[in-house]
């Protein structure tokens, strides 16, 4: 098997240092383990060491030059010299050695390893063994960390070599310092030349204020009348010594007052600067107060021919005003101004909305204007400005939405009108193609097919709209009785009206919209329909803010097959609902219950709405027909799909009166009750002796119910009061079906309430009771 150089190295190193380990247990830590105690090495000397027994470093930056700390290492450091340093491991070195350089400018460079900055690292430079160059800064402090790959210890020779004069940039080197001039005030301070920032002048490394090397400063005029402070190397135009731009010491421009005017040539931008320019004519439209114009120039322009113009200083420095005037100097008047380009109506500047444009003005051939360009501000300082007087060209104008097609200026062709250029024409196809386009509502309009919303439908292009081409829409009726205006064509429903709307609604009228087609229902399955055709018909009285708010009332007729209490509700509809509950006939119904809010107070409001509609409890009677109103509440849409429910409030039973079964509830029970149902019936039929305490009655077998109370069966006769043996055992006070002792206790409890069913001798409760009822107990029953 192949073994590489490195692998055969790293076998050997670490057998050699097993067996090392064995001989000499507990080796020592090297004096240099840690970066605080790193061993001093001399320029042009070497030193030797060991990695054994050291520990492995942790905290400094890493990798650093590519490379990793993985194995425990020892420390040296070095002072640089400005060469060229190298430092390296190529010879007398018995592992596979790893180098690491690091620099800092901190006062106790080990006693934060993660700020020691990383020069350099390397492995394998010289075979196995490690090489390291950089660029030393004369005086500066390196620390040298001697470690192995992966986790190889061993022994080293380590060399410093200087070298040529660095040449490179030096690793942690201090930055220089020198004199700072400002070229404003001519100050001068000692700083590094990166601090010596824009308007000043770096004097060079290790330069001083004293003496002071800053050259003198003063006032400097540049073309145009622009004042700045600075030295004499850096003045272009007339500099004073010392001098002050405030005020202006520099010459007015030619054209500073109005009757020295500069002549304007059409199409021809003119330059110039307002700096030392004096404040003269104010004009009216400066934001804020026209006292803000400062700094005039004047203009002079005469048309040569009449027409649009347009006039601008775009391309200016400063914040400009542009006015224009007819008249001598003394006696202006005031044409046109504009303060900024950006202003509602007006096309900025491109480079900046502070400068100014007068968009179109009429001017009158042979006439002379004047053309004032200011500055805008309470103390503004003016600069260059450019001035431009351009003759309106005309051009098409399209509309996009029509493709109609006019020719103006670019400036009245707002958006969203689309400007095709100056001199450019109505072309037939200059705006594009226009067609017919048709509304759902049977309206024409003449626009291109862009402009035809996706809800219209575009007829093509050449099309016209007269004679109008399109569909007219009619009603279509839904089954329901629902009605929309639409196209016969877009109509899917079963009937479409040409030629008609739907308000008034001509769909046909369901058939329960009279009292006279009132819909059966039944409890427990809901009726749904719409009422969007119905007609209105009986106002309802508990309807919100008047019975007149009742509209497009639908009819149902209910016959409950129980006697019972009854929930009606419209949950589920669409619309606001009002619901009334009649007896009665058509000719004459009598309201018995009704509802506009489930949301009302004291009522269960629908999940749905609670608009909807709810008779909480009605109390309805088997067999009887009842009448049942649902209409919309308002005038504004009280329409749309409709859900009518009926339900029995409690749970329905047999209930037992007089030997007869009705279906009802509980409530409404006069007898007993029981769950379940009538058929069969579960009452017993006819009549018999009843025991009641101590006296005997022929009752219905379902009346005869209660405490002390026992049936003897139907058909039993009662004999003769005072008879205990037959049907009844007046001793039985209880009717438990024997005497005990309680019995005589209820008896007298009886007694001296007065019960009817201590009358033990059928006449009447009387102290003879006692001794009629004594006499039974005491002889039992036979």
């Amino acid at each position: 098997m192949f073994m590489t150089s490195r692998f055969l190295h790293h076998l050997f190193a670490c057998t050699a240092l097993a067996l090392l380990a064995a001989a000499r247990p507990g080796l020592a830590q090297p004096t240099n383990d840690l970066c605080d105690n790193a061993t001093p090495l001399p320029l042009g000397s070497s030193t030797t060491g060991t990695t054994v027994g050291a520990t492995l470093d942790g905290g400094f930056p890493t990798p650093c030059g590519g490379q990793s700390i993985s194995a425990p290492g020892v420390w040296f450091s070095l002072v640089g010299d400005g060469t060229t340093l190298t430092i390296e491991t190529c010879t007398g070195t018995s592992f596979d050695s790893k180098l690491h350089v690091f620099c800092t400018t901190l006062a106790e460079p080990c006693a934060a390893p993660s700020a020691l900055i990383c020069i350099a690292g390397n492995d394998d430079a010289c075979s196995l063994q490690s090489r390291i160059s950089f660029c030393s800064a004369s005086g500066q402090t390196y620390f040298v960390l001697v470690s192995g790959f992966g986790s190889a210890v061993g022994s080293f020779t380590l060399a410093a070599l200087p070298g040529a004069p660095c040449t490179g940039s030096i690793g942690c080197a201090p930055p220089s310092t020198g004199a700072c001039c400002t070229n404003t005030s001519g100050a001068c301070a000692v700083t590094t030349s990166t601090a010596c920032g824009s308007g000043s002048v770096y004097q060079g490394a290790n330069t001083t204020c004293t003496p002071n090397p800053c050259p003198p400063v003063g006032s400097c005029c540049a073309a145009g009348g622009c004042c700045t402070i600075g030295p004499q190397a850096s003045c272009t135009g007339a500099w004073t010594l010392a001098g002050s731009c405030l005020p202006n010491p520099c010459p007015g421009p030619i054209n500073d007052a109005c009757a020295s005017a500069i002549v304007l040539s059409l199409g021809v931008p003119a330059t110039g600067s307002n700096c030392s320019a004096t404040d003269d004519q104010t004009v009216s439209c400066a934001t804020t107060s026209a006292v803000n114009t400062h700094k005039t120039v004047w203009y002079t322009f005469t048309p040569a021919v009449s027409g649009a113009y347009t006039l601008n200083t775009c391309g200016s420095s400063f914040d400009t005003l542009l006015a224009l005037y007819t008249g001598a100097c003394g006696s202006l008047t005031e044409v046109a101004c504009n303060d900024q380009s950006g202003a509602a109506g007006n096309t900025a500047c491109p480079n900046s909305s502070l400068n100014s444009r007068i968009p179109v003005i009429q001017l009158a051939a042979g006439t002379p204007y004047r053309v004032l360009v200011g500055a805008w501000g309470v103390a503004p300082t003016g600069g260059n400005y450019t001035l431009l007087v351009a003759a309106v060209v005309p051009g098409a104008c399209c509309n996009p939405t029509t493709a109609a097609c006019s020719i103006t200026s670019q400036s009245a062709c707002a958006a969203p009108l689309t400007y095709r250029g100056d001199g450019t024409a109505c072309t037939p196809t200059q705006c594009g193609a226009s067609g017919a386009c048709c509304a759902a509502s049977g309206v024409c309009s003449q626009v291109n097919l862009t402009g035809c919303p996706p809800s219209s439908s575009y007829s093509g292009n050449g099309t016209v709209c007269a004679p109008n081409p399109c569909p007219q829409p009619g009603a279509c009726c839904a089954a329901s009785g629902c009605c929309v205006v639409a196209a016969q064509a877009a109509c899917t429903e079963p009937l479409w009206i040409s030629s008609a709307v739907c308000a008034p609604n001509p769909c046909p009228a369901p058939a329960n919209d009279t009292c006279a087609g009132a819909q059966a229902v039944i409890a427990g399955t809901a009726a749904t329909g719409s009422n969007c055709s119905a007609r209105d018909d009986l106002p309802i009285a508990c309807a919100t803010q008047g019975a007149a708010n009742t509209h497009q009332t639908v009819w149902f007729r209910f016959v409950p097959t129980h006697t019972a209490a009854y929930t009606l509700d419209t949950c589920g509809s669409s619309f606001d609902t009002i619901l009334a509950v009649y007896g009665g006939a058509c000719e004459n119904p009598v309201l018995v219950a009704c509802n506009d809010d489930s949301s009302a107070p004291g009522n269960q409001t629908c999940p749905t709405s609670g608009l909807n509609s709810r008779i909480r409890t009605v109390s309805l009677t088997a067999g009887a027909s009842y009448l049942i109103e649902l209409a919309g509440w308002g005038s504004f849409s009280p329409q749309g799909t409709y859900f009518l429910n009926i339900a029995a409030t409690g749970t329905l039973g047999a209930c037992c009166a007089n030997g007869l079964c009705i279906q009802t509830d509980a409530d409404n029970c006069a007898g007993s009750f029981q769950p379940g149902s009538c058929t069969p019936s579960p009452c017993p039929t006819g009549a018999g002796a009843c025991c009641a305490g101590s006296s005997c009655a022929v009752l219905d077998a379902a009346l005869c119910v209660g405490e002390n109370h026992r049936f003897i069966g139907i058909g039993a006769a009662c004999n003769a009061a005072g008879n205990s043996t037959t049907p009844c055992c007046a001793a039985d006070f209880d009717q438990s079906g024997s005497v005990t002792l309680q019995d005589l206790f209820s008896f007298l409890n009886a007694y001296f309430a007065s019960s009817p069913l201590a009358d033990v001798n059928g006449g009447g409760v009387a102290l003879q009771d006692i001794f009629d009822y004594l006499s039974a107990y005491f002889g039992g029953c036979v």
